[in-house]
C-alpha cells in the first residue's frame, strides 16, 4: 500500500514540472515602435517670383497696391536681386516677401505692403530732416539699381541715365512728398509717379522707360497716366 502511494506522489510531482525545458532561452525580443517619418522638407525656401507676386496681390489691395498688374510685379520681380527668405533689409526678393508675409501675418497692409514693393519702403511724406523709410533700403537706392537693369545705362536707347550713380543724384532732389499709389491718374513731377511707371517698363521699356527719367515727358511732369 505504502508503494502504491509513492508511486502516485511522483506521478503527481511530475506534472508540476515546467514544460519550459530549457529556462535560459531569453523570451523573444518585442517588435521596435514604427520608426516616425520625418516631416517633408519645407517647399519655397527660395524666394520665388510667382509666390511674392501671388501674395503681395492678394494681401496689398487698393491704397496699398504695389503693381498694376500680375505683369508688371513678375517683370519688376526678375531684375531684384534674390537673397534669402531671412532677409529683413536690403534690396532683396527675400526682404520684400518677409514684409509681405508680414503685412498678411498681422493684417496691417497699410504698415507693411510698402516694405514689401518696389519701393522698398514707404516713399511719402517725408518732413525736411526726416530719415526716409529704409525697411528693404531706401526708395531711390530701390529705384535706381531698377532703372539700371530696366532701361539701361550708356547707349542703351530706352537709357535715363548715364550709370547708377547719376540716378541717385538725381533722384535725391526729387520731390518725395507724394504717397506711392498704382492706381491712375498717377501723375506729378515726384518720385513716386516715376516708380510706379518703371514698374510699368519693367514689362514694356520702350513704352515706359521715358516716363522715368528727368524729362520724364507729359507723365510725370505735367498729366498723368
Amino acid at each position: 500500500m505504502r508503494y502504491i502511494l509513492f508511486v502516485l506522489v511522483l506521478v503527481g510531482c511530475a506534472g508540476d514540472v515546467p514544460t519550459d525545458t530549457n529556462p535560459s532561452t531569453p523570451p523573444p525580443a518585442s517588435t521596435p515602435p514604427p520608426t516616425s517619418t520625418p516631416p517633408p522638407t519645407q517647399s519655397g525656401t527660395t524666394p520665388d517670383c510667382s509666390t511674392y507676386c501671388s501674395q503681395i496681390a492678394t494681401t496689398c489691395t487698393g491704397a496699398n497696391a504695389q503693381y498694376a498688374s500680375t505683369a508688371a510685379c513678375m517683370a519688376t520681380c526678375n531684375k531684384f536681386t534674390v537673397g534669402a527668405l531671412t532677409d529683413t533689409s536690403g534690396t532683396t526678393l527675400g526682404c520684400r516677401m518677409y514684409h509681405v508675409n508680414n503685412a498678411t501675418k498681422t493684417a496691417m497692409p497699410d504698415v507693411h505692403c510698402n516694405h514689401g514693393g518696389p519701393g522698398g519702403g514707404k516713399i511719402a511724406p517725408i518732413a525736411a530732416g526726416a530719415t526716409p523709410d529704409t525697411h528693404c533700403s531706401d526708395a531711390c537706392t530701390n529705384f535706381c539699381q531698377l532703372s539700371v537693369s530696366i532701361c539701361g545705362t550708356g547707349t542703351d536707347t530706352s537709357k535715363q541715365f548715364t550709370d547708377l550713380n547719376s540716378c541717385l543724384t538725381t533722384c535725391a532732389g526729387w520731390d518725395r512728398t507724394a504717397a506711392y499709389a498704382v492706381a491712375p491718374p498717377v501723375a506729378g513731377n515726384n518720385l513716386a509717379c516715376r516708380l510706379y511707371h518703371l514698374t510699368a517698363a519693367a514689362a514694356d521699356p520702350a513704352t515706359h522707360c521715358s516716363h522715368t527719367g528727368p524729362a520724364a515727358t507729359t507723365h510725370c511732369l505735367l498729366g498723368g497716366t
